[in-house]
């Protein structure tokens, strides 16, 4: 019974340790040592089989996004309280809001993966065309190339007014939680349930030009 255990824990270790190996690819003595290692501690090197996860694109957005519109979601909870107003129309326009931030940041990632392809270079792009240019016969090619640079530049046009307009919605998110904020301690105003309805309602405009830039 315990050489059968022996062998099945060597044979996991084996296994365990061929794969990590292969991870690795090293072929040095250092790798020999560490595949033997691995296959008589193979239990401490389970968690390393676990696959690894590749940072989420658009980290740094999500994560601004994530908070634009959780402050201003709790500004209107907590506005909404005073009120004895739950504000669900609002709250509803904040999930929208984030929702069309997040396609805006997806966009943008899509842009510049798009614009981080080597036949998108623009700097290769016009020594090409600066070459058939030269050439007596390159007229023809020239052209479509210089189609090419003015469709790069569009899409660089398109990157920049995306970038700029996520960044617009972020700024306005804030801005809209601080005067929610304001309307709640301000001694000078009255909150009512229409005045945070038409502050709240600056979240559809913001979409609306969100939407509008995807759709460009």
């Amino acid at each position: 019974m315990a050489l059968a255990t022996l062998v099945f824990y060597l044979a996991v270790g084996a296994v365990i340790a061929a794969i990590l190996a292969v991870r690795d690819r090293r072929r040095t003595p250092a790798a020999v040592a560490s595949f033997a290692m691995r296959l008589v501690l193979w239990p401490v090197f389970v968690p390393l089989l676990s696959p690894e996860r590749s940072p989420q694109p658009g980290g740094r957005d999500e994560d601004r996004i994530r908070t634009a519109e959780g402050t201003l979601a709790e500004a209107l909870r907590a506005l909404g309280n005073v009120l004895g107003d739950g504000l669900g129309l609002e709250m509803r326009r904040v999930e929208a809001l984030g929702k069309a931030m997040r396609l805006a940041a997806r966009r943008m990632e899509d842009l510049n993966r798009l614009l981080a392809a080597p036949e998108h270079d623009l700097g290769k792009l016009q020594a090409e065309l600066e070459r058939h240019r030269a050439n007596q016969d390159g007229s023809p090619v020239a052209e479509i190339v210089e189609q090419r640079i003015a469709h790069v530049r569009r899409i660089e046009g398109l990157r920049s007014q995306t970038k700029a307009e996520l960044e617009r919605a972020l700024a306005r998110a804030g801005e809209l939680a601080t005067r929610l904020a304001l309307l709640r301690y301000d001694t000078g105003a009255v909150p009512t349930a229409a005045t945070a309805q038409q502050l709240a309602s600056s979240i559809d405009e913001l979409c609306a030009v969100l939407s509008e830039v995807r759709a460009a």
